[in-house]
């Protein structure tokens, strides 16, 4: 005996399409009778993703989607998603971000952006995330920040975890002062700033988890000591440097970071007797018990984990 996929009641129907993709019930069911139309008219919290301007499903479903992700250059009008609590954008354009507001999306609660190449957008946008004008914000991934011409923000602290990248090794502080219940900070910097001006400052900041890099070799090993100078509580640290002493590295580590329980340092730096600088860090500290090195092109990865 057969069955038609219609003469299933409704509620096994909507167990069905939990498991399929948003775009898969618009383009497979809407249309086919008045009872499937009506089934999808009634779905809520729902996971859409764009990779081209749809103007018809986006009207169905808009106001029902809680987590939005974009894949397109296309122009997509953000106001018809009032309900969004994730927005997660692969290709970055100007009007994309001027709609990233407060007033439009208000309940967002994780935000993921490519980098985005406009200065002014981005920075209106920086400038409310880090103002806590979206208040339900936990998790920013904001691309490119620069550093705001007052060279601080207001108060942000329901955010638990930042990702930017910028030509400014101070937007470090400056994001810490701003979110003083941040858990995990994720830092890039870029370009060829020879001048840098790192504040001298007594944060104790909790965070927990720092992941920085600097490929482009801005900051000596004294910046490094005051950047982990505002995170003593990190129990997690990933660093990428240029020419930067690995045992050097550790003995800030040792007097900054008492907390440490995990390491992983991608440095470019060759040890000229590798069993002797093993060993030597390797008696300074218990979490450098366990710590061992990978050769990588020109330089040396160290990677050290405290757990079995």
């Amino acid at each position: 005996m057969f069955s038609l996929f219609e003469h299933l009641p409704n509620e096994l129907i909507l167990d069905i399409y939990q498991y399929l993709d948003t775009r898969d019930l618009y383009y497979g069911f809407w249309g086919l009778n008045n009872r499937f139309n009506t089934i999808l008219r009634s779905l809520k919290n729902l996971s859409l993703t764009i990779e081209k301007n749809d103007p018809s499903l986006i009207s169905l479903f808009a106001s029902r989607v809680i987590r939005l992700e974009m894949n397109t250059w296309h122009e997509i009008d953000l106001t018809r998603f009032l309900n969004l609590k994730v927005l997660i954008l692969h290709r970055t354009t100007r009007l994309q971000v001027a709609q990233i507001r407060p007033n439009v999306l208000p309940h967002l609660i994780y935000l993921s952006l490519s980098l985005a190449f406009d200065f002014w957008s981005s920075a209106q946008l920086a400038q409310d995330v880090f103002s806590n004008e979206f208040p339900s914000l936990k998790h920013a991934d904001l691309g490119r920040v620069d550093v705001p011409f007052t060279r601080s923000w207001s108060l942000s602290s329901h955010l638990h975890s930042v990702c930017v990248c910028s030509g400014d090794p101070v937007i470090v502080p400056l994001i810490l002062v701003s979110c003083p219940c941040l858990r995990s900070l994720q830092v890039q910097v870029f370009g060829d700033n020879h001048r840098i001006d790192l504040p001298s400052l007594r944060l104790s900041h909790p965070l927990k988890r720092f992941t920085f890099a600097d490929t482009y070799g801005i900051l000596s090993i004294n910046d490094i000591d005051l950047l982990l100078n505002y995170v003593p509580n990190v129990e997690y640290i990933h660093l990428t440097l240029i020419e930067m002493s690995f045992t050097r590295l550790a003995r800030i580590f040792i007097y900054r970071l008492s907390h440490l329980q995990k390491f992983d340092c991608y440095l470019n730096e060759s040890m000229a007797n590798t069993n002797d600088g093993l060993n030597e860090i390797r008696t300074m500290h218990p979490c450098f018990e366990r710590i061992q090195y990978f050769e990588k092109n020109s330089g040396v990865c160290y990677c050290a984990n405290t757990q079995n």
